[in-house]
């Protein structure tokens, strides 16, 4: 009773490059199947170049590849100068993550990060008369936060600053004016102030 089977299995086996061939065959004749996959974004990175005429954050010539920074990019501003660059866009943005080499003065619209915020040490960041809003991780370690004019500065995510000031130059957290608010809700530790 062994051998019916073994000439059955030699006899497939004989088959298999037949019905491999035959699937071949077959598979030139169907559809391609087309799949929909989850929409993706991709994040823009909007670096300073500072090639224009000013410092405000509005003309294109100051950002590489003549762009202004839109929704969802990442920011670096980075001069060879100390300077302090004017955010002077009305509308409302909101933006990836900025790192800042330079201080930064914020004169209208508001201004949202949603990731990480990196402020150099030895910085200004000045909110007047606009608001600005840090939603994450926030460093910001001997810089000053000046608000004035019904400004709003809230840096969500900052938990602790350190001033390791070395040139004897003071440092500020200051809000000043009616309806100016300086805003950390999560600041637990305060260093060197």
């Amino acid at each position: 009773m062994t051998q019916p089977t073994s000439i059955r299995n030699r006899f497939d086996r004989s088959l298999q490059p037949i019905r491999s061939q035959s699937r071949i065959r077959n598979s030139r004749f169907r559809r391609p199947r087309l799949e929909t996959l989850e929409q993706r974004y991709v994040l823009a990175a909007a670096i300073w170049d500072g090639g224009g005429p000013d410092l405000n954050w509005s003309t294109p010539e100051n950002w590489i590849g003549n762009q202004i920074p839109a929704s969802g990019d990442e920011v670096t501003i980075d001069d060879a100068r100390s300077i302090e660059v004017v955010y002077d866009i009305e509308e409302p943005l909101s933006i990836a993550s900025l790192n800042l080499s330079e201080s930064l003065k914020l004169t209208a619209g508001g201004l949202t990060v949603s990731g990480s915020t990196v402020i150099d040490a030895n910085r200004n960041l000045t909110v007047d008369g606009a608001s600005f809003l840090a939603q994450s991780t926030t460093t910001f370690d001997t810089t000053s936060l000046f608000v004035s004019n019904g400004g709003v500065l809230r840096l969500l995510g900052a938990t602790s600053y350190t001033n390791t000031n070395t040139n004897n130059a003071d440092r500020y957290l200051r809000a000043s004016g009616v309806g100016s608010v300086l805003s950390l809700p999560n600041l637990t530790s305060l260093t060197g102030v």
